[in-house]
Protein backbone atom coordinates (compact mmCIF):
# COMPACT_ATOMS: atom_id res chain seq x y z
CA UNK A 1 0.00 0.00 0.00
CA UNK A 2 1.37 3.40 -1.23
CA UNK A 3 1.48 6.41 1.63
CA UNK A 4 1.87 9.96 0.63
CA UNK A 5 5.52 9.26 2.14
CA UNK A 6 6.43 6.67 0.12
CA UNK A 7 5.41 8.71 -3.11
CA UNK A 8 7.53 11.68 -1.73
CA UNK A 9 10.23 9.41 -2.14
CA UNK A 10 9.85 8.76 -5.06
CA UNK A 11 9.59 12.11 -6.16
CA UNK A 12 12.90 13.32 -4.40
CA UNK A 13 14.96 10.92 -6.13
CA UNK A 14 13.69 12.06 -9.59
CA UNK A 15 14.21 15.77 -8.50
CA UNK A 16 17.91 14.82 -7.84
CA UNK A 17 18.44 12.56 -11.28
CA UNK A 18 16.62 15.74 -12.93
CA UNK A 19 19.64 18.03 -11.26
CA UNK A 20 22.29 15.58 -12.21
CA UNK A 21 21.49 15.19 -15.07
CA UNK A 22 20.76 18.86 -15.80
CA UNK A 23 24.12 19.57 -13.93
CA UNK A 24 25.99 17.35 -16.74
CA UNK A 25 24.39 18.44 -19.55
CA UNK A 26 25.41 22.02 -18.33
CA UNK A 27 28.88 20.93 -18.07
CA UNK A 28 29.34 18.98 -21.37
CA UNK A 29 27.86 22.21 -23.28
CA UNK A 30 30.75 24.32 -21.51
CA UNK A 31 33.00 21.91 -22.71
CA UNK A 32 31.92 22.18 -26.26
CA UNK A 33 31.78 25.61 -25.79
CA UNK A 34 35.31 25.07 -25.11
CA UNK A 35 36.53 22.84 -27.98
CA UNK A 36 34.24 25.49 -30.24
CA UNK A 37 37.04 28.19 -29.31
CA UNK A 38 39.95 25.88 -30.12
CA UNK A 39 38.23 24.51 -33.56
CA UNK A 40 37.82 28.46 -34.57
CA UNK A 41 41.50 29.66 -33.58
CA UNK A 42 42.68 26.60 -35.10
CA UNK A 43 40.69 27.30 -38.34
CA UNK A 44 41.86 30.77 -38.11
CA UNK A 45 45.49 29.94 -38.07
CA UNK A 46 45.58 27.90 -41.44
CA UNK A 47 43.17 30.08 -43.23
CA UNK A 48 44.57 33.15 -42.97
CA UNK A 49 48.34 31.59 -43.19
CA UNK A 50 47.55 30.10 -46.02
CA UNK A 51 45.22 33.70 -47.04
CA UNK A 52 48.75 35.10 -47.37
CA UNK A 53 49.31 33.96 -50.26
CA UNK A 54 45.79 33.04 -51.65
CA UNK A 55 43.06 35.69 -50.63
CA UNK A 56 40.55 33.73 -51.40
CA UNK A 57 41.10 30.97 -48.68
CA UNK A 58 41.26 34.13 -46.01
CA UNK A 59 37.82 35.30 -47.37
CA UNK A 60 36.70 31.77 -46.80
CA UNK A 61 36.84 31.47 -43.04
CA UNK A 62 34.50 34.53 -41.89
CA UNK A 63 31.60 32.05 -43.42
CA UNK A 64 32.99 29.34 -41.15
CA UNK A 65 33.07 31.50 -38.29
CA UNK A 66 29.85 33.01 -38.49
CA UNK A 67 28.78 29.08 -38.34
CA UNK A 68 30.84 28.08 -35.49
CA UNK A 69 29.49 31.46 -33.40
CA UNK A 70 26.10 30.54 -34.25
CA UNK A 71 26.65 26.97 -32.49
CA UNK A 72 28.81 28.77 -29.57
CA UNK A 73 25.57 31.31 -29.02
CA UNK A 74 23.48 28.05 -29.13
CA UNK A 75 25.07 26.46 -26.22
CA UNK A 76 25.76 29.38 -24.53
CA UNK A 77 21.76 30.03 -24.42
CA UNK A 78 20.75 26.15 -23.61
CA UNK A 79 23.44 26.46 -20.93
CA UNK A 80 21.43 29.81 -19.14
CA UNK A 81 18.40 28.10 -19.89
CA UNK A 82 19.56 25.10 -18.04
CA UNK A 83 21.45 27.07 -14.93
CA UNK A 84 18.23 28.97 -14.79
CA UNK A 85 16.24 25.96 -14.28
CA UNK A 86 18.30 24.82 -11.78
CA UNK A 87 17.66 27.71 -9.77
CA UNK A 88 13.96 27.14 -10.03
CA UNK A 89 14.72 23.57 -8.68
CA UNK A 90 16.83 25.59 -5.63
CA UNK A 91 14.18 27.90 -4.96
CA UNK A 92 11.51 24.81 -4.70
CA UNK A 93 13.61 23.71 -1.92
CA UNK A 94 12.10 20.00 -3.33
CA UNK A 95 15.91 19.00 -2.70
CA UNK A 96 17.46 20.84 0.47
CA UNK A 97 21.29 22.17 0.32
CA UNK A 98 21.83 23.39 -2.83
CA UNK A 99 21.93 26.52 -3.75
CA UNK A 100 24.76 27.37 -6.08
CA UNK A 101 22.97 28.89 -9.40
CA UNK A 102 20.94 31.37 -6.74
CA UNK A 103 24.30 32.33 -4.76
CA UNK A 104 25.88 33.06 -8.37
CA UNK A 105 22.86 35.02 -10.00
CA UNK A 106 22.84 37.26 -7.06
CA UNK A 107 26.12 37.85 -5.93
CA UNK A 108 28.62 36.66 -8.30
CA UNK A 109 27.14 38.93 -11.30
CA UNK A 110 28.67 41.96 -11.71
CA UNK A 111 32.22 40.64 -11.39
CA UNK A 112 31.42 38.92 -14.32
CA UNK A 113 30.53 41.72 -16.29
CA UNK A 114 32.14 44.32 -18.17
CA UNK A 115 30.00 47.18 -18.23
CA UNK A 116 26.30 45.50 -19.67
CA UNK A 117 28.56 42.23 -21.54
CA UNK A 118 29.23 39.56 -19.17
CA UNK A 119 32.62 38.20 -19.77
CA UNK A 120 31.24 34.63 -21.13
CA UNK A 121 30.63 36.81 -24.20
CA UNK A 122 33.43 38.83 -24.76
CA UNK A 123 36.02 36.52 -24.54
CA UNK A 124 34.55 34.03 -27.29
CA UNK A 125 32.63 37.05 -29.17
CA UNK A 126 35.97 38.96 -29.57
CA UNK A 127 37.67 35.58 -30.86
CA UNK A 128 35.25 35.49 -33.19
CA UNK A 129 35.57 39.03 -34.50
CA UNK A 130 38.94 39.55 -34.33
CA UNK A 131 39.55 36.61 -36.57
CA UNK A 132 36.60 37.53 -39.00
CA UNK A 133 38.52 40.90 -39.43
CA UNK A 134 42.11 39.60 -39.50
CA UNK A 135 41.23 37.08 -42.38
CA UNK A 136 39.47 39.90 -44.36
CA UNK A 137 42.71 42.36 -43.76
CA UNK A 138 44.68 39.37 -45.23
CA UNK A 139 42.00 38.65 -48.25
CA UNK A 140 42.76 42.92 -48.86
CA UNK A 141 45.80 42.80 -48.62
CA UNK A 142 46.31 41.60 -52.29
CA UNK A 143 42.97 42.44 -53.62
CA UNK A 144 42.44 43.06 -57.08
CA UNK A 145 38.53 43.28 -56.70
CA UNK A 146 38.07 40.25 -59.15
CA UNK A 147 34.41 39.18 -59.37
CA UNK A 148 35.17 36.42 -57.06
CA UNK A 149 36.68 38.26 -54.38
CA UNK A 150 33.95 40.64 -54.50
CA UNK A 151 31.51 37.65 -53.76
CA UNK A 152 33.71 35.90 -50.96
CA UNK A 153 34.13 39.96 -49.65
CA UNK A 154 31.03 40.50 -49.36
CA UNK A 155 30.03 37.11 -48.12
CA UNK A 156 33.14 38.15 -45.14
CA UNK A 157 31.55 41.14 -44.21
CA UNK A 158 28.03 39.78 -44.17
CA UNK A 159 29.11 37.09 -42.05
CA UNK A 160 31.08 39.66 -40.11
CA UNK A 161 28.22 41.39 -39.31
CA UNK A 162 26.07 38.14 -38.57
CA UNK A 163 28.32 37.36 -35.84
CA UNK A 164 28.04 41.10 -34.37
CA UNK A 165 24.51 40.54 -34.25
CA UNK A 166 24.97 36.72 -32.91
CA UNK A 167 26.75 38.42 -30.08
CA UNK A 168 24.38 41.24 -29.02
CA UNK A 169 21.61 38.20 -29.23
CA UNK A 170 23.90 36.21 -26.69
CA UNK A 171 23.95 39.17 -24.44
CA UNK A 172 20.33 39.61 -24.23
CA UNK A 173 19.97 36.59 -23.40
CA UNK A 174 22.31 36.52 -20.77
CA UNK A 175 20.56 39.70 -19.19
CA UNK A 176 17.09 37.45 -19.64
CA UNK A 177 18.44 34.19 -17.89
CA UNK A 178 20.42 35.97 -15.02
CA UNK A 179 17.38 37.09 -13.42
Amino acid sequence: MNTNSDEFRNIVPASELEYTSIRAEILKRIELRQQLMSITLTLAGAFIGFGVSNTLLSLVYPALAVLLAMLWVQNDIRSRQLGKYIQSIESSGSIPGLGWESFFRQEKESETRLGSWPLSVIAPGGTFLVTELMAIGVGLSKFTATPIELVFLTISVAALIFTFWLLIVAKQKSSRYRQ
